[in-house]
């Protein structure tokens, strides 16, 4: 505060169509202080009181946004003047001289203020704020939850009609779109993956992985669509469709009989029909509950359904834990 004496012998004509112009320019002014407003009494005092906003950078850490806490380390000081000349600071007042209409923010809330003892003229401020988070999760949260149940629902489409891969890419390419506006809302930063990007990370694999299945089968099915033949038994001995017959392993026996007077060659193939029968029979139960494709689907959608779940309970641990209890 600057104090100065005016001289009672001079005066000043009053006009108050030039009351404005008279006004004390500071001497120290910098960046951000604005010219200051004179108190003048009756006795010549004059007081003149600089005023202003200053602006200062904080370095957040964004690992758990959006629900993130920053916490500020402001110093105010001068190197210059001593401590009696600039701070007038009762050592037991607090700090809670912002008011919640005028200092309110749509993203932040001060969630608490330290003060640390006045060391050598300078006085530093621990300021914690706090992210909202209520506008990320009705723009961000709540369109990629959408779109990752779509994404699991599409393995019950059935492959045979073809939709099953367009809207696979349908919900694939959704999810870059999203991530397009995601990435200008999300602060960059190379050193920490927030907890949005590892949200979005493990949705968008998951789609991945569900429009692969469906290329996968797809391909298998236009493979199995080769014409099959029938293969006709023309011989004594059993004969065996292989896949590519209409019929999967259907033992087909010669009606005819060969008259021959050695008995020795006919039981030898009896017992061979036999045992083919029961290596065809075997066969064919391990195919119908073994059925690689069936099983292939099965385990593509159990994967992206707990890696779904998975990014939706950690994303949920985020927001329900309070970070600024643990910001140091």
């Amino acid at each position: 505060m600057k104090v100065s004496r005016w001289d009672t012998n001079e005066s000043l004509n009053r006009n108050d169509k030039d009351v404005s112009r008279y006004r004390l320019e500071s001497s120290f002014l910098s960046d951000g202080l604005q010219a200051e407003k004179v108190l003048v009494k009756y006795d010549g005092t004059i007081n003149a009181q600089p005023y202003g906003e200053l602006s200062t950078i904080c370095n957040a850490d964004t690992a758990s946004f959006p629900a993130d806490c920053t916490k500020c380390n402001i110093i105010i000081g001068a190197s210059a003047v001593s401590q009696q000349h600039i701070f007038v600071w009762d050592e037991n007042e607090s700090l809670t001289g912002f008011e919640d209409d005028i200092d309110s923010h749509a993203f932040w809330e001060i969630w608490r203020l330290e003060k640390l003892p006045i060391v050598a003229s300078f006085a530093e401020i621990h300021i914690y704020l706090l992210r909202l988070p209520a506008h990320y999760i009705y723009n961000i949260v709540i369109p990629a939850s959408a779109l990752s149940i779509l994404a699991v629902l599409a393995f019950f489409i059935p492959i045979e009609e073809g939709e099953r891969l367009g809207f696979g890419m349908t919900i694939f390419l959704s999810f870059m779109v999203l991530m397009l506006q995601v990435s200008s809302i999300l602060p960059e930063n190379s050193k920490s993956v927030s907890a949005v990007g590892k949200y979005f990370l493990q949705l968008t694999c998951s789609s991945f992985v569900a429009v692969f299945n469906s290329v996968v089968l797809s391909y298998v099915g236009s493979r199995s669509e080769i014409p099959k033949y029938t293969c006709p038994p023309t011989s004594i001995q059993p004969t065996s469709d292989d896949s590519f017959c209409k019929r999967d392993q259907v033992i087909a026996l010669n009606n005819q009989q060969v008259d021959t007077g050695d008995t020795k060659p006919e039981t030898l193939h009896q017992h061979d029909n036999a045992r083919n029968k029961w290596k065809i029979i075997a066969y064919k139960r391990l195919r119908k509950y073994f059925r690689p494709l069936p099983i292939f689907d099965w385990v593509t959608l159990l994967a992206c359904f707990i890696t779904t779940v998975s990014a939706h309970v950690e994303l949920l641990n985020v927001m329900n834990t309070s970070t600024c209890s643990d910001v140091e």
